[in-house]
């Protein structure tokens, strides 16, 4: 399906989308959120597993049965390294702050996501050239 959520949109009648942070991650599309539920939490991101396409996967010039079989096949792969990845990360989360932890993990409309909590010093590492003050004063986080 590939698709993506518009801001705005509300995952498990409890996320909503506040910003898009990339489209273009290997695997996956990311989002910020906030809990409808606890609007005062810290950051939230949620994951969602990028789904296969004949282009994505170079197979146009397959038959179109042939191309379906192999996206099936990625597809499954897919689906068992983002459930490693979850389950690596919620691991990880638990031990050491500076790994995002995993709060949960779902299906909605047919796509995989997984929601993490992420370390506060991590997301403004990642702001560092969208905010004026850090570039001027080289304030270290």
């Amino acid at each position: 399906m590939n698709n993506i959520l518009p801001i705005g949109a509300i995952l498990r009648d409890r996320y909503q989308i506040i910003e898009i942070l990339s489209t273009k991650t290997g695997f996956g599309i990311t989002y910020k959120v906030k809990d409808r539920n606890h609007p005062n939490q810290i950051i939230l991101v949620i994951k969602q597993l990028k789904k296969p396409t004949p282009e994505s996967l170079k197979l146009e010039k397959l038959p179109k049965a042939e191309q379906q079989e192999k996206i099936d096949q990625v597809w499954d792969n897919y689906l068992r390294l983002f459930r490693k990845e979850t389950q690596a990360l919620a691991n990880l989360g638990e031990t050491y702050n500076q790994i995002p932890t995993i709060h949960e993990r779902f299906t909605e409309l047919g796509e995989e996501c997984y929601v993490s909590i992420i370390p506060v010093k991590e997301f403004l590492q990642s702001l560092r050239g969208s905010i004026p003050i850090l570039q001027k004063y080289r304030i270290s986080i």
